[in-house]
């Protein structure tokens, strides 16, 4: 199924939303690069390289998704399953693999065009070899692996490429280079026009992150650089370049808070949808505060907000979707989830998200049932320049408010190798969608089961 909307891994992995469109999105969803890896790695039993020698595993995930409202529908079932195989080929020099096998099934399908029944999908999910220097100040790896910059808002994603770590108690450096044309055009989660679409997204990056730890603070600066090697054709400018800078902090406030902040500024070059060359000029904010109260089922206050800028000349979130003068709609190549039924893009838009969890059988005396976690939000979304649209959404009307978002997700964690989730999700549209547009509704459910 050409590049299918792939749902995988773990309750915080969620397909993009699909509001009032006639088409399903169809990029893999890219935040499976460090949330499944940190997910996965507590369910896979550690073993000693000196006396196993080559270590191999994996894991199977089903899940179900649905998301429907008054006029479209649309119910997928997958059973996504991974195999890795790890060894050392030295002292501090390993090698590592993973293939991935991914099946997935329409149960149903209402006004949703150009889809196939089924599909199975095989890929080379990673392969690369890395080593540390004896005396752990430095870390090489090279091969098809993935990188992330920050929170992985500019990169999150796979790639084939190699980095570089130093570390030292007066700074730490961290430098990458990956390219995308390599990956299948399936599971390419980089385009951005049709053609990137089409035959594989051509993109190289190239990044460093500078940072230091201090007591409990780590503070950070990266840039990163992206390049668009896609042929452009005369009467199709699509060509993207950009260069993200940004600036971050993370760590704890007291014993109570816990907290990270990002802000990043775009530049670069861009084409209108004339064939116009302007100058890109952008920028993002991500942040997050939780409070961790000192009581019973372990609750916890959570405060988010993120913003990426709008552009009152553009269109869409395409490459050239900018019409004329500066672009200033901000893009990036990482992971944002704002909402499990809206799932916005992170472009003209303000998003202020409240809520808690509670761990409702953390006083249990029984480790089996003392592992479950139940966590609510509350979206508000606000447009940034009313003037243009939110990206893939229907919220084109001259208005500020997009909608209100309301997130339940439940996981418990049965066994170190087993897990279940699920995920409930409500999107009521705002004054900025036409009006008598319905709310669209989600659920997507499932397990994980390591071995």
């Amino acid at each position: 199924m050409k590049r299918l909307l792939i749902i995988t891994l773990t309750a915080v992995l969620l397909p993009v939303s699909l509001y009032a469109q006639k088409k399903v999105q169809t990029e893999e969803l890219k935040s499976q690069a460090e949330i499944v890896d940190q997910d996965m790695a507590a369910s896979i039993k550690q073993r000693s390289y000196l006396t196993d020698g080559v270590q191999f595993g994996g894991w199977i995930t089903t899940t179900l998704y649905d998301q429907w409202n008054d006029d479209q529908s649309l119910a997928i079932a997958t059973l996504d399953t991974r195999l890795w195989v790890k060894s050392y080929i030295w002292k501090d020099i390993f090698a590592y693999g993973r293939i991935k096998d991914t099946f997935t099934r329409i149960i149903k399908n209402k006004d949703y065009p150009d889809m196939d029944k089924t599909d199975n999908d095989i890929d080379l999910d990673m392969l690369y070899a890395g080593m540390t220097t004896p005396d752990k100040n430095m870390t090489i790896s090279a091969g098809r692996k993935f990188y992330t910059i920050g929170t992985g808002l500019v990169l999150n994603g796979r790639g084939d490429g190699a980095d570089f770590g130093y570390y030292s108690p007066v700074i730490n450096i961290n430098a990458l280079g990956m390219y995308t044309g390599l990956l299948s055009e399936e599971n390419n989660p980089y385009g951005l026009s049709s053609k990137d679409i089409s035959d594989g997204a051509k993109r190289a990056f190239l990044g460093s992150v500078f940072s230091r730890t201090i007591e409990n603070q780590a503070i950070y600066a990266f840039v990163l650089m992206q390049f668009d090697r896609q042929d452009d054709a005369e009467d199709d400018r699509t060509k993207y370049d950009s260069q993200y800078w940004g600036a971050g902090s993370k760590g704890f406030v007291g014993e109570n808070i816990s907290y990270y902040a990002e802000l990043v500024y775009e530049t670069g070059k861009s084409y209108t949808g004339g064939g116009d060359k302007e100058t890109i000029s952008a920028y993002a904010v991500n942040a997050e505060a939780d409070y961790y109260f000192n009581m019973k089922y372990n609750p916890t206050a959570i405060f988010q907000y993120a913003m990426g800028s709008g552009d009152k000349d553009r269109g869409s979130k395409a490459p050239n979707g900018n019409t004329s003068g500066k672009d200033n709609g901000f893009t990036y190549f990482g992971t944002y989830l704002g909402g499990y039924a809206l799932r916005p893009y992170l472009m003209n838009i303000h998003i202020l998200r409240l809520g808690g969890s509670i761990a409702p059988m953390s006083e249990s005396n029984k480790l089996l049932f003392k592992r479950m976690y139940v966590i609510f939000k509350y979206s508000l979304y606000l447009k940034d320049k009313t003037e243009a649209p939110l990206p893939d959404t229907g919220a084109s009307g001259n208005k500020r408010i997009a909608g209100h978002g309301l997130d339940l997700s439940y996981k418990w964690i049965l066994y170190s190798d087993l897990s279940v989730f699920l995920n409930c999700a409500m999107f009521i549209p705002g004054s900025a969608y036409p009006s008598g547009s319905s709310n669209q509704y989600f659920v997507f459910g499932g397990f994980n089961f390591a071995f």
